[in-house]
């Protein structure tokens, strides 16, 4: 502020300006922060983060819409600026779902269904396209709605599963996906039986003796060399899907999987069950759902229990080795090194126990665990306060700001689903 004072036509006054307004935002001060935020864009329109200032603008006139009459119309006018305005930049997409969400969520669904029909744009068509027919649903227009849920419902995104759910007329008894708590059972451990036909193989035959002198990491590089030259036979990638399978190599039997497409072998192959055992344990021990976590596993690892991110997570559910320590101080793990992480035990016990963490902070709203999951738990302390979250689960989803989150969470639901279908439990354990 004090640079601004004194140096108003400085160039790193914008700058300057625009952080300081994110500040406010950081402390959650959203009166200061519109103060700032409209002073920037009144000083300078043209800048290069005028679109940014409009978003976080619009968004804190949405954050505090309630009781407060105008902010609603407020945001919604900033949103359809940037929309207009801003076309070329970053925001423009986001910014007109934003403002066609938020005439959802105030009840103004002919003026939603506008919105939502008036989308143009790539990157969020087949969002636009569902919220077109929930719109459309909520005016009494179910002929239209339907049909559209059964042009999106034959993909295999989460759009795909939200419309197939609602011509099954299964919304309200699959808010399980959302709200699930407690324990399901996993599948049982793979039978150990290897075709014949794939022992032929030299790498098969290589990596079975590997295996049978426990030399699990040297056998895997022979696994994975003989994948990448298997073709297109789906009789013989079937058969060295379940060898892969039957050998525990459930990352390799995935690859396979999605190889074959969608039959329904190869959707089985394409979400394998690996660790199915020790996962059972996790699950059963920290109350949660064994079909989730291997949904999480293979979103996070693709069941590579080597796997490490950019970032450094590390394992089959990429814990961070800060966070690792923390739960080794909290459990009385004594002698901790992040190279444990590695070991698919010590990863699914780390990590169920993170998840189970995060599962009891957000009332069991998975939604909100998983963008924890991914985002971390302090944005989502945040993002909890949306009144979405009330309102429509799936509104919440695609009010979740960072789009790497959001898409995150859509993914693990959507592969969680995939499970529960793939590996149904036992009536006793659901």
């Amino acid at each position: 502020a004090a640079h601004l004072a004194r140096w108003p036509d400085d160039a790193g006054a914008p700058d300057v300006l625009y952080e300081y307004a994110r500040v406010a935002l950081g402390a959650r001060e959203g009166a200061a922060a519109r103060r700032r935020l409209e002073d920037f864009i009144e000083r300078y329109p043209a800048h290069t983060k005028a679109a940014a200032a409009l978003y976080l603008l619009a968004d804190t006139y949405q954050d505090d819409r309630g009781g407060k009459p105008g902010y609603a119309d407020q945001a919604l006018a900033l949103f359809d600026r940037i929309a207009s305005r801003h076309s070329g930049s970053q925001f423009a997409d986001r910014a007109y779902m934003r403002a066609a969400h938020l005439a959802y969520a105030l009840g103004r669904y002919a003026e939603a269904e506008r919105r939502y029909a008036g989308y143009r744009g790539s990157e969020s068509q087949r969002e636009a396209r569902y919220w077109l027919a929930r719109a459309s649903e909520k005016q009494g227009k179910g002929e239209r709605a339907r049909e559209i849920y059964r042009s999106l419902g034959a993909g295999n995104d989460y759009y795909a599963l939200r419309s197939r759910a609602r011509l099954d007329g299964a919304v309200g008894s699959d808010q399980g996906l959302f709200t699930v708590r407690g324990y399901r059972t996993g599948p049982p451990s793979p039978p150990a039986r290897v075709a014949e036909a794939i022992l032929v193989d030299p790498a098969a035959r290589t990596a079975s003796l590997l295996l049978a002198l426990g030399e699990r990491s040297y056998a895997r590089a022979e696994l994975e060399r003989a994948v990448t030259r298997l073709g297109r036979d789906p009789v013989l990638l079937a058969q060295w899907a379940t060898a892969l399978d039957a050998w525990g190599f459930p990352g390799l039997t995935l690859q396979i999987g999605v190889r074959l497409g969608a039959e329904d072998a190869g959707r089985r192959f394409a979400y394998p069950a690996g660790f199915a055992d020790a996962i059972d344990a996790e699950a059963r021990a920290h109350g949660l759902d064994a079909g989730l976590v291997l949904a999480l596993i293979r979103q996070e690892s693709l069941f590579r229990a080597d796997a490490v991110s950019p970032v450094g997570a590390r394992g089959l559910m990429q814990v961070m080795p800060a966070t690792g320590a923390e739960i080794a101080g909290a459990t009385g793990w004594s002698d901790y090194d992040p190279a444990v992480l590695f070991d698919p035990a010590v990863g699914l016990h780390f990590g169920a126990h993170y998840l189970a963490g995060q599962l009891d902070r957000f009332d069991g709203f998975w939604p909100a665990v998983l963008a924890a999951y991914n985002g971390g738990p302090h944005n989502v302390a945040v993002w909890w306060s949306f009144p979405e979250r009330t309102l429509d689960a799936e509104l919440w989803i695609d009010r979740i700001p960072y789009k790497e989150t959001r898409e995150y969470v859509k993914k693990v639901l959507t592969q969680y689903a995939a499970y529960r279908r793939l590996y149904p439990a036992p009536a006793a354990a659901r």
